[in-house]
């Protein structure tokens, strides 16, 4: 099971905890490719402009990574911030399911209201990235998460003939009860005839026909007569419709995963099927949208034409190319347009370029910055070590120290790591609309 890195009492170290025993108010440590275990309101970055990354591709598909801000006012304590000394008051909405909407303020206690919005807030199932480490306050946990609110398991897809099927399955249901109704009420008034033909008994509802040995009631007849008319009318309804199509969406299946048409010698692999209840719907495909575009290109993207300035500069498939395709080897590398490169090399008398080469390259300029990297120079390394202490390098001296709370502990014989895995004690304060928490710590 997974576990994340949580304060420990009023001291600054922390320890291991499962997932399931985080809480609302506790101060989480999270290290670099480390998941975000709940809905965590950033506090502290190793960045000293208080920015962290995250990855969001889990909630949203979109792999581009998202920039995260610490709160306002803490960006400028970032050397200077301790957690035990965190006494602020956070408010918060009440759980939702909209990721990218978020309100709450952080409350200090000299009265000031700082607000807070989704800038600040890693969400669950998150990852860390390009970041040594980040700390923060638990605002959603558990059940109340963002992507656990909006985890609400797959949903089942319908064929539009399974659809219709069940109308007319429902219409069919009806007209049986009607014709039931009629049936028990058509009974119960033609027994209610002899009626006239008995002698009047006030407190007898029940008379005799004159060809049954017995005596009968018309009302207790008529609800007999509802359900006999259910049993012997119950054939209206198809059952056995729906194990038909069954069997025949069963032979659709057989004959996708050995279509010829649908095979691949490339990769030695036939179309397998993983959801039989809208094969039909194959057959009724007119269009294709798709917002990725290695699906439509197989992740093949090879930049052939370009367009600058009005003169079209196009690097055609050759014939080796094509052949090369088809047979599933590597494509060479694409020669360069011969006029592109004679109008980006052109100069003037002076030695300089000329205006369309300037403009070529300013194109290929643009075209190769306008991306979302962020590079790291050196390893990402968390300054969190096995014991749960967060170690501080002095850069001038290389000397590794310890804060002084941690330090006098280890020297009066506690060990820092002798209750990493103890049990969070619950603690909760819940305000509604608006949610209260303060920094929980463990006894």
């Amino acid at each position: 099971m997974c576990a994340t890195a949580v304060a420990v009492n009023e001291s600054e170290r922390y320890k291991k905890v499962l997932w399931q025993d985080v809480r609302v108010g506790d101060l989480v440590h999270l290290s670099n490719n480390e998941t975000v275990p709940a809905d965590i309101l950033l506090l502290k970055s190793s960045d000293p402009h208080g920015v962290c990354y995250i990855d969001t591709c889990d909630l949203d598909g979109e792999t581009n990574l998202k920039r995260r801000q610490v709160i306002r006012g803490f960006a400028e304590k970032q050397h200077s911030f301790v957690q035990s000394k965190f006494t602020s008051r956070v408010e918060v909405d009440a759980p939702s399911t909209k990721i990218y909407r978020f309100h709450g303020a952080v409350i200090h206690p000299s009265g000031e209201r700082v607000p807070v919005s989704t800038e600040s807030l890693l969400l669950r199932e998150s990852r860390l990235k390009n970041t040594d480490y980040a700390e923060g306050i638990v605002v959603y946990a558990g059940h109340e998460t963002k992507a656990m609110l909006n985890n609400s398991g797959p949903r089942y897809k319908r064929s539009q003939i399974e659809q219709q099927m069940n109308i007319d399955v429902i219409w069919c249901v009806i007209i049986l009860i009607i014709l039931c109704v009629i049936g028990a009420i058509g009974c119960k008034m033609w027994l209610s005839s002899f009626v006239d033909k008995v002698p009047d008994d006030k407190y007898n509802k029940t008379f005799r026909i004159p060809y049954l040995p017995f005596e009968i009631d018309p009302d207790y007849e008529g609800l007999l007569a509802f359900w006999t008319f259910v049993i012997i009318l119950q054939i209206m309804i198809p059952l056995s419709l729906y194990v038909t199509i069954e069997l025949c969406k069963i032979m659709q299946v057989y004959h996708i995963h050995n279509s010829l048409d649908l095979y691949d010698p490339q990769t030695n692999k036939r179309t397998e099927c993983r959801a039989m209840n809208i094969t039909e719907e194959l057959g009724q495909v007119r269009y294709i949208f798709s917002d990725k575009t290695g699906t439509l290109t197989e992740n093949r993207m090879i930049f052939r034409r370009c367009t600058i300035v009005g003169v079209d500069y196009n690097h055609p498939e050759t014939e080796e190319e094509k052949e090369l395709t088809k047979m599933g080897g590597v494509v060479p590398n694409l020669q360069p347009n011969i006029s592109l490169v004679e109008n980006l090399n052109q100069t003037t008398d002076a030695g300089r370029l000329t205006g369309s080469a300037q403009q070529i390259q300013e194109f290929f300029l643009v075209l190769t910055i306008c991306n979302t990297v962020v590079v790291s120079a050196t390893p990402h390394k968390d300054h969190m070590n096995a014991s749960g202490v967060i170690e501080l390098n002095d850069s001038d001296t290389s000397v590794t120290l310890v804060r002084p709370v941690i330090a006098e502990g280890i020297a009066n014989g506690v060990d820092p790591a002798s209750d990493r895995y103890a049990r969070l004690t619950e603690s909760r304060s819940i305000t509604p609309p608006h949610r209260q928490m303060h920094p929980r710590h463990c006894r």
